[in-house]
């Protein structure tokens, strides 16, 4: 089981780190908890994902990590599995926050047979208040 544990504080956090995704091989038991979000924009740019995101927020810092299931969906083209991940820390206040957030998508490079034979299928679910919406993001992004 492969976990890298980067995380992204919004409030201090500089904008143009790129922070690594964080594979896992199993959901743990009591799930990846989290506060809503809104993706507002997805960018590729080579193995960066920028998203544009949205929150309620303006008194704490709030970390953001992004998961990756390390199997992917036997399709074709095959398909990855993202999570947002958002932890507001019992943020009281309601300012609308838009910010940008980059994530290095090369953890999942390696667990492709073959990167440069197909390209990968990402798809992103946002975090709604608790769990995850039940849709991911379309169109789906192909990362090659």
């Amino acid at each position: 089981m492969l976990f890298v544990f980067l995380t992204l504080t919004a409030c201090s956090t500089p904008e143009n780190e790129s922070l690594e995704v964080i594979l896992y091989d199993e959901w743990p038991d009591d799930g990846y908890p989290s506060d809503a979000a809104q993706i507002i924009s997805i960018a590729l740019e080579e193995n960066s994902l920028n998203l544009e995101v949205a929150y309620q927020g303006g008194c704490q810092q709030h970390t953001f990590k992004l998961y990756a299931w390390s199997a992917f969906l036997e399709s074709l083209p095959p398909q990855g599995r993202l999570y947002l991940f958002h932890n507001a820390n019992k943020e009281e206040c309601t300012d609308e926050i838009v910010r940008q957030l980059t994530f290095d998508l090369t953890p999942l490079d390696k667990e492709r047979n073959d990167a440069s034979e197909h390209p990968l299928l990402l798809r992103i679910f946002e975090p709604i208040g608790g769990s995850f919406a039940r849709d991911p993001i379309m169109p789906l992004v192909e990362w090659p």
